[in-house]
């Protein structure tokens, strides 16, 4: 005799990836946002340089020409260092929104195909069971030997619920017996202290 089957449980795998994906959009987005906050800042310390004319006028006069263009640019370097770091970010940022979206969509086509499994599955098990289950005169050894597979699968059934339960009670059991040796230490270790 046929046991009916549990449905499928669909898209445990596709939530957890979906979830990570969330969780790094997060992190992400936070990476975009100072990373934005850096480069605004090199660019307006490059621009401090690269714009001022009065700077470059005094580090002139001064003979200091030479220590302005290493400034100017240290600041340009800094900058477009802070460019590239922003734009790789953004990079990640957009590659992470693809995969969700496509991962959202995999995620409905799986649903799609575990509900129509689960749909056909139990018409199989309807059908299974409008086909063999009950008499049929025809073969009695049969109905016989259908009874005798209920009448065992149900004493199995019986004796491993009883067998799970004294396992848990023997469980239970050992821990209170371990729980009890310790009190008992503890009691003649607070005796002989206490003479």
């Amino acid at each position: 005799m046929r046991q009916p089957t549990t449905p499928r449980r669909p898209c445990s795998q596709e939530n957890k990836y979906i979830a990570d994906l969330e969780a790094q959009l997060k992190s992400s987005s936070r990476i975009c946002h100072k990373a934005h906050l850096s480069t605004a800042k090199e660019r307006a310390d490059h621009l401090k340089y690269e714009e001022s004319t009065v700077r470059r006028s005094a580090h002139r006069m001064t003979g200091q020409t030479e220590k302005f263009e290493e400034k100017a640019s240290k600041e340009e370097r800094e900058y477009f260092e802070a460019v590239r770091a922003q734009k790789a970010a953004e990079d990640h940022h957009a590659l992470l929104l693809r995969n969700r979206d496509e991962a959202l969509k995999a995620r409905a086509d799986v649903q799609g195909v575990a509900h129509r499994h689960n749909q056909l599955q139990t018409d199989l098990d309807a059908l299974y069971t409008r086909i063999f289950q009950g008499a049929t005169p025809e073969f009695p050894e049969e109905d016989q030997q259908e009874q005798t597979t209920v009448v065992a699968q149900n004493r199995y059934d019986q004796l491993a619920a009883r067998w799970d339960t004294e396992k848990t009670a023997l469980g239970i059991l050992g821990e209170a017996q371990r729980i009890m040796q310790s009190v008992l230490y503890n009691m003649n270790e607070a005796h002989n202290s206490s003479q």
